[in-house]
Protein backbone atom coordinates (compact mmCIF):
# COMPACT_ATOMS: atom_id res chain seq x y z
CA UNK A 1 0.00 0.00 0.00
CA UNK A 2 3.61 2.69 0.41
CA UNK A 3 4.28 2.06 -2.72
CA UNK A 4 0.69 3.01 -4.39
CA UNK A 5 1.34 5.86 -6.91
CA UNK A 6 -0.05 9.20 -6.18
CA UNK A 7 -1.45 9.19 -9.72
CA UNK A 8 -3.42 6.23 -9.26
CA UNK A 9 -4.56 7.51 -6.11
CA UNK A 10 -6.32 10.74 -7.15
CA UNK A 11 -7.87 8.52 -10.10
CA UNK A 12 -9.57 6.52 -7.11
CA UNK A 13 -10.30 9.89 -5.70
CA UNK A 14 -12.19 11.61 -8.64
CA UNK A 15 -13.90 8.44 -9.75
CA UNK A 16 -15.48 7.84 -6.31
CA UNK A 17 -16.26 11.89 -5.37
CA UNK A 18 -13.90 13.67 -3.68
CA UNK A 19 -15.54 16.10 -2.14
CA UNK A 20 -15.34 18.14 0.47
CA UNK A 21 -18.09 20.13 0.42
CA UNK A 22 -20.37 16.83 2.46
CA UNK A 23 -18.29 16.56 5.26
CA UNK A 24 -17.86 20.41 6.04
CA UNK A 25 -19.93 20.83 9.49
CA UNK A 26 -22.53 22.90 10.52
CA UNK A 27 -21.79 26.30 11.14
CA UNK A 28 -18.27 26.55 9.36
CA UNK A 29 -16.76 27.73 6.08
CA UNK A 30 -13.31 26.35 4.21
CA UNK A 31 -10.77 28.64 4.31
CA UNK A 32 -9.56 28.38 0.45
CA UNK A 33 -7.12 31.18 0.95
CA UNK A 34 -6.08 35.14 0.53
CA UNK A 35 -4.99 37.52 -1.80
CA UNK A 36 -3.37 40.46 -1.16
CA UNK A 37 -3.61 44.17 -3.20
CA UNK A 38 -0.71 47.05 -2.11
CA UNK A 39 -2.57 50.14 -2.84
CA UNK A 40 0.90 52.49 -2.87
CA UNK A 41 2.98 54.44 -5.48
CA UNK A 42 5.76 52.91 -5.41
CA UNK A 43 7.34 51.28 -8.64
CA UNK A 44 6.77 48.01 -9.94
CA UNK A 45 9.40 46.45 -8.82
CA UNK A 46 9.54 47.65 -5.47
CA UNK A 47 6.07 46.52 -4.91
CA UNK A 48 6.67 43.30 -6.13
CA UNK A 49 9.54 42.49 -3.27
CA UNK A 50 7.17 43.92 -0.93
CA UNK A 51 4.42 41.55 -1.44
CA UNK A 52 6.94 38.73 -1.52
CA UNK A 53 7.92 39.37 2.35
CA UNK A 54 4.19 40.71 3.18
CA UNK A 55 2.51 37.26 1.90
CA UNK A 56 4.51 34.90 4.02
CA UNK A 57 3.35 36.66 6.67
CA UNK A 58 -0.66 35.49 5.90
CA UNK A 59 -1.65 32.71 7.92
CA UNK A 60 -2.66 29.65 7.99
CA UNK A 61 -2.65 28.31 4.54
CA UNK A 62 -5.36 26.77 2.74
CA UNK A 63 -5.82 22.85 2.46
CA UNK A 64 -3.73 22.12 -0.16
CA UNK A 65 -4.82 20.90 -3.93
CA UNK A 66 -3.38 18.40 -5.90
CA UNK A 67 -4.71 19.13 -9.71
CA UNK A 68 -7.58 20.86 -8.31
CA UNK A 69 -8.50 18.07 -5.61
CA UNK A 70 -7.95 18.61 -2.22
CA UNK A 71 -7.04 14.67 -1.31
CA UNK A 72 -5.54 15.44 1.52
CA UNK A 73 -8.10 17.30 3.41
CA UNK A 74 -10.65 14.27 1.84
CA UNK A 75 -8.54 11.45 3.08
CA UNK A 76 -8.86 13.40 6.63
CA UNK A 77 -12.65 13.12 6.48
CA UNK A 78 -12.90 9.58 5.10
CA UNK A 79 -10.28 8.72 7.98
CA UNK A 80 -12.54 10.19 10.70
CA UNK A 81 -16.49 8.12 9.82
CA UNK A 82 -17.53 5.72 12.28
CA UNK A 83 -16.20 3.24 10.42
CA UNK A 84 -13.12 3.71 7.91
CA UNK A 85 -11.90 0.85 7.28
CA UNK A 86 -8.33 -0.14 6.36
CA UNK A 87 -8.17 1.72 3.48
CA UNK A 88 -9.57 5.17 4.71
CA UNK A 89 -7.03 4.55 7.96
CA UNK A 90 -4.16 4.30 6.18
CA UNK A 91 -5.04 7.36 3.67
CA UNK A 92 -5.87 9.50 6.34
CA UNK A 93 -2.56 8.51 7.92
CA UNK A 94 -0.39 8.92 5.26
CA UNK A 95 -2.08 11.90 3.32
CA UNK A 96 -4.27 13.64 5.48
CA UNK A 97 -4.65 17.00 6.22
CA UNK A 98 -6.43 18.55 9.01
CA UNK A 99 -9.47 21.39 7.83
CA UNK A 100 -8.47 25.01 8.05
CA UNK A 101 -11.65 26.82 8.63
CA UNK A 102 -12.49 30.70 8.43
CA UNK A 103 -13.00 30.39 12.29
CA UNK A 104 -8.75 29.12 12.42
CA UNK A 105 -8.11 32.83 10.48
CA UNK A 106 -8.38 36.22 12.07
CA UNK A 107 -7.98 38.45 8.82
CA UNK A 108 -7.80 42.01 11.79
CA UNK A 109 -4.72 40.28 13.10
CA UNK A 110 -2.71 39.43 9.93
CA UNK A 111 -3.81 42.98 8.61
CA UNK A 112 -1.58 44.53 11.57
CA UNK A 113 0.89 42.30 11.47
CA UNK A 114 1.25 43.01 7.75
CA UNK A 115 1.26 47.08 8.49
CA UNK A 116 4.03 46.54 11.55
CA UNK A 117 6.05 44.93 8.85
CA UNK A 118 5.68 48.03 6.85
CA UNK A 119 6.63 50.23 9.46
CA UNK A 120 10.07 48.29 10.12
CA UNK A 121 10.92 48.99 6.73
CA UNK A 122 10.19 52.59 6.57
CA UNK A 123 6.14 53.11 5.46
CA UNK A 124 5.04 54.38 8.35
CA UNK A 125 1.36 55.03 8.52
CA UNK A 126 -0.25 52.45 6.66
CA UNK A 127 -3.46 50.82 6.74
CA UNK A 128 -5.12 47.89 6.24
CA UNK A 129 -8.61 46.48 4.97
CA UNK A 130 -9.72 42.88 4.10
CA UNK A 131 -12.88 41.43 3.25
CA UNK A 132 -14.00 38.05 3.44
CA UNK A 133 -16.08 36.74 0.49
CA UNK A 134 -18.25 33.78 1.05
CA UNK A 135 -19.79 31.43 -1.48
CA UNK A 136 -21.95 28.46 0.21
CA UNK A 137 -19.53 26.52 2.26
CA UNK A 138 -15.99 27.77 1.28
CA UNK A 139 -14.74 31.60 1.97
CA UNK A 140 -11.51 33.49 0.86
CA UNK A 141 -10.03 36.35 2.19
CA UNK A 142 -8.92 39.66 0.44
CA UNK A 143 -6.39 42.02 2.29
CA UNK A 144 -5.59 45.50 1.09
CA UNK A 145 -3.06 47.26 2.23
CA UNK A 146 -2.13 51.51 1.52
CA UNK A 147 1.08 53.05 2.29
CA UNK A 148 3.03 55.74 0.29
CA UNK A 149 6.54 56.49 0.17
CA UNK A 150 9.23 55.07 2.82
CA UNK A 151 10.87 57.59 4.77
CA UNK A 152 14.74 57.69 4.46
CA UNK A 153 17.92 58.70 6.49
CA UNK A 154 18.60 62.47 5.97
CA UNK A 155 21.19 62.11 9.32
CA UNK A 156 22.28 60.50 12.29
CA UNK A 157 24.28 61.36 15.46
CA UNK A 158 26.74 59.46 17.72
CA UNK A 159 25.60 60.35 21.30
CA UNK A 160 28.53 60.48 24.03
CA UNK A 161 31.89 62.41 24.73
CA UNK A 162 35.49 61.50 24.64
CA UNK A 163 35.79 57.71 26.31
CA UNK A 164 38.09 55.56 24.25
CA UNK A 165 34.85 53.38 23.46
CA UNK A 166 33.25 56.63 21.40
CA UNK A 167 35.67 56.93 19.38
CA UNK A 168 36.37 53.25 18.39
CA UNK A 169 32.45 53.34 16.90
CA UNK A 170 33.13 56.37 15.22
CA UNK A 171 35.89 54.96 13.42
CA UNK A 172 33.56 52.09 12.70
CA UNK A 173 30.62 53.97 11.36
CA UNK A 174 33.19 55.20 8.89
CA UNK A 175 32.54 51.51 6.68
CA UNK A 176 28.62 52.01 7.61
CA UNK A 177 25.89 51.04 4.98
CA UNK A 178 23.61 53.72 6.33
CA UNK A 179 23.93 56.26 4.18
CA UNK A 180 22.07 59.68 3.42
CA UNK A 181 19.20 58.62 1.34
CA UNK A 182 19.06 55.10 2.55
CA UNK A 183 15.20 53.93 3.30
CA UNK A 184 14.59 53.27 7.15
CA UNK A 185 14.40 48.96 7.48
CA UNK A 186 15.12 47.98 11.22
CA UNK A 187 16.97 45.08 9.77
CA UNK A 188 19.64 47.01 8.75
CA UNK A 189 19.61 48.35 11.97
CA UNK A 190 19.96 45.50 14.10
CA UNK A 191 22.90 44.37 11.22
CA UNK A 192 24.53 47.57 11.94
CA UNK A 193 24.20 47.67 15.61
CA UNK A 194 25.93 43.87 15.46
CA UNK A 195 28.52 44.79 13.17
CA UNK A 196 29.51 47.67 15.63
CA UNK A 197 29.15 45.03 18.71
CA UNK A 198 31.11 42.72 16.73
CA UNK A 199 34.31 45.20 16.04
CA UNK A 200 34.13 46.33 19.84
CA UNK A 201 34.55 42.86 21.12
CA UNK A 202 37.58 42.35 18.25
CA UNK A 203 39.37 44.97 19.66
CA UNK A 204 38.95 44.15 23.21
CA UNK A 205 35.91 46.46 24.30
CA UNK A 206 32.79 44.27 26.38
CA UNK A 207 29.86 46.16 26.71
CA UNK A 208 26.88 44.89 28.60
CA UNK A 209 23.66 46.89 29.86
CA UNK A 210 24.33 48.90 33.56
CA UNK A 211 27.64 47.44 33.79
CA UNK A 212 30.10 49.92 35.62
CA UNK A 213 32.25 52.52 33.61
CA UNK A 214 35.04 50.91 33.30
CA UNK A 215 33.48 47.91 30.94
CA UNK A 216 33.41 50.55 28.38
CA UNK A 217 36.86 50.28 28.12
CA UNK A 218 39.05 47.43 26.47
CA UNK A 219 40.32 44.47 28.16
CA UNK A 220 43.94 42.78 27.44
CA UNK A 221 45.12 39.45 28.68
CA UNK A 222 47.54 39.77 31.73
CA UNK A 223 47.96 35.97 32.49
CA UNK A 224 47.04 32.87 31.00
CA UNK A 225 47.17 29.96 33.17
CA UNK A 226 46.74 25.73 31.51
CA UNK A 227 45.54 23.01 33.80
CA UNK A 228 45.92 19.99 31.29
CA UNK A 229 44.64 17.79 33.88
CA UNK A 230 41.79 19.56 36.09
CA UNK A 231 39.66 17.60 38.01
CA UNK A 232 37.63 19.47 41.10
CA UNK A 233 39.53 16.90 42.93
CA UNK A 234 42.51 17.73 41.95
CA UNK A 235 45.48 19.04 44.38
CA UNK A 236 47.46 21.86 43.00
CA UNK A 237 49.62 22.49 45.52
CA UNK A 238 51.47 19.32 44.53
CA UNK A 239 51.90 21.37 41.25
CA UNK A 240 54.56 22.46 38.83
CA UNK A 241 54.36 25.19 36.60
CA UNK A 242 56.32 25.48 33.19
CA UNK A 243 56.08 29.12 31.19
CA UNK A 244 56.19 28.89 27.60
CA UNK A 245 55.59 31.79 25.32
CA UNK A 246 53.72 33.62 28.22
CA UNK A 247 51.64 30.47 28.65
CA UNK A 248 51.88 28.97 32.40
CA UNK A 249 51.39 25.18 32.37
CA UNK A 250 50.53 24.11 35.18
CA UNK A 251 49.93 20.37 35.89
CA UNK A 252 51.51 17.52 39.17
CA UNK A 253 52.53 15.72 36.35
CA UNK A 254 53.02 16.10 32.50
CA UNK A 255 50.25 14.34 30.61
CA UNK A 256 50.48 17.03 27.38
CA UNK A 257 53.88 18.73 26.78
CA UNK A 258 53.57 22.37 27.13
CA UNK A 259 55.37 23.45 24.64
CA UNK A 260 52.59 21.56 22.23
CA UNK A 261 49.69 22.79 23.96
CA UNK A 262 50.99 26.16 23.76
CA UNK A 263 50.76 26.14 20.31
CA UNK A 264 46.88 25.35 20.33
CA UNK A 265 46.49 28.61 21.99
CA UNK A 266 45.82 31.59 20.11
CA UNK A 267 45.68 34.53 22.23
CA UNK A 268 48.68 35.73 23.42
CA UNK A 269 49.36 38.04 26.90
CA UNK A 270 49.32 41.06 26.19
CA UNK A 271 47.19 41.05 23.77
CA UNK A 272 42.99 42.27 23.80
CA UNK A 273 40.36 40.78 24.72
CA UNK A 274 38.47 38.87 21.38
CA UNK A 275 35.44 36.61 22.06
CA UNK A 276 36.20 35.14 18.47
CA UNK A 277 39.80 33.77 19.08
CA UNK A 278 38.84 32.33 22.24
CA UNK A 279 36.22 30.14 20.73
CA UNK A 280 38.35 29.39 17.55
CA UNK A 281 41.21 28.34 20.37
CA UNK A 282 38.25 26.20 22.32
CA UNK A 283 37.78 24.40 19.32
CA UNK A 284 41.53 23.55 18.26
CA UNK A 285 42.24 22.02 21.86
CA UNK A 286 38.50 20.09 21.66
CA UNK A 287 39.74 18.76 17.89
CA UNK A 288 42.94 17.20 19.43
CA UNK A 289 40.97 14.21 20.83
CA UNK A 290 42.82 14.01 24.45
CA UNK A 291 40.11 16.01 26.41
CA UNK A 292 36.78 15.31 28.03
CA UNK A 293 35.92 18.65 27.96
CA UNK A 294 37.44 21.98 27.79
CA UNK A 295 36.78 25.35 29.78
CA UNK A 296 38.16 28.68 29.09
CA UNK A 297 37.07 32.03 31.46
CA UNK A 298 38.16 35.52 31.58
CA UNK A 299 38.44 37.06 35.26
CA UNK A 300 39.12 40.66 36.33
CA UNK A 301 42.93 40.36 37.53
CA UNK A 302 42.08 43.60 39.34
CA UNK A 303 40.16 46.93 39.06
CA UNK A 304 42.67 49.15 38.08
CA UNK A 305 43.19 49.97 34.82
CA UNK A 306 46.96 50.01 32.90
CA UNK A 307 48.79 52.71 31.54
CA UNK A 308 47.62 51.30 27.79
CA UNK A 309 44.08 52.22 28.59
CA UNK A 310 43.25 48.76 29.20
CA UNK A 311 41.97 46.77 32.17
CA UNK A 312 43.44 42.99 32.97
CA UNK A 313 41.83 39.84 32.61
CA UNK A 314 43.35 36.34 33.31
CA UNK A 315 42.82 33.44 30.79
CA UNK A 316 42.17 30.09 32.89
CA UNK A 317 41.98 27.05 30.24
CA UNK A 318 40.56 23.96 32.66
CA UNK A 319 41.20 20.77 30.23
CA UNK A 320 39.46 17.37 31.37
CA UNK A 321 41.83 14.44 30.13
CA UNK A 322 39.87 11.60 28.21
CA UNK A 323 41.34 8.65 30.06
CA UNK A 324 40.42 5.28 30.44
CA UNK A 325 38.84 5.41 33.65
CA UNK A 326 37.01 8.37 32.54
CA UNK A 327 35.73 7.25 29.28
CA UNK A 328 34.22 3.63 31.07
CA UNK A 329 32.24 6.08 33.28
CA UNK A 330 30.59 8.16 30.37
CA UNK A 331 29.90 4.58 28.90
CA UNK A 332 28.20 3.22 31.75
CA UNK A 333 26.50 6.48 32.12
CA UNK A 334 25.12 6.63 28.78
Amino acid sequence: MRNIPIILILIICVTTSCGVKKFIPEGESLFTGSQLELDSPLPKKELAELESDLVKLIKPEPNSKILGVRFGLWAHYKSRKEKPGFINKFLGKKFGEKPVYLSNVFPERTGNIMVNRLENKGYFFGVHHFEIIEKGKFSKINYRLEFGEPYRLETYQLLGDSLDVIQVIKGSLEATDLKKGTRLDLDMLKMERERIDQNLKSKGLRLKANTPIKSIYPYSIENIRVLPNYSINADMDKADTVIVQGVEVIQEEEVFKPELLEKYILFKKGSRFNPTVSRTTSNRLSSIGNFRYVNITFDELDTVRRNDGTYPLVARILLAPLNKRSLRAEIQGV
